[in-house]
């Protein structure tokens, strides 16, 4: 049985990374969205794991490919800084344009501004929090 969400993020508000990780790691792989960006936000911070930028853009892409609005940004902001991809000036525009039509207001908040090193993504994982307990 899967474990929930809601496991993964009591581990993770308690610090408890490994145990985030390894809750959400089936759940990640069995297509949960919020799982999956979570253990990329896990891997960007090296939180419990050895920061790992590219594994980080894998779990990403995988909920943003499913139109997960957080991941599209944060995946636009991987391209745009050049973390664990190429600097891909198209592609970060192309997720950060996905993310603000789905109303991710970091994400509208850079788009309106069109310029590279958005505010928004330098803030990156700290300003996470919010996804912990939206989870489902």
């Amino acid at each position: 049985m899967l474990s929930s969400y809601e496991d993964g993020a009591a581990a993770y508000n308690e610090g408890d990374y490994a145990t985030a990780k390894r809750l959400w790691l089936p759940l990640a792989e069995a297509g949960n969205a919020d799982a999956q960006t979570m253990l990329g936000i896990i891997y960007e911070e090296g939180q419990g794991v050895s920061q790992d930028d590219a594994a980080a853009v894998t779990w990403y892409r995988r909920a943003a490919d499913q139109g997960h609005p957080d991941a599209q940004f944060y995946l636009a902001c991987m391209h745009d800084l050049g973390k664990g991809v190429p600097i891909d000036p198209a592609a970060a525009a192309n997720w950060l344009s996905k993310a603000a039509d789905q109303g991710q207001t970091d994400a509208q908040f850079n788009f309106r501004r069109n310029v590279r090193g958005w505010d928004r993504c330098l803030a990156g994982p700290r300003r996470r929090g919010h996804l912990v307990s939206k989870g489902g």
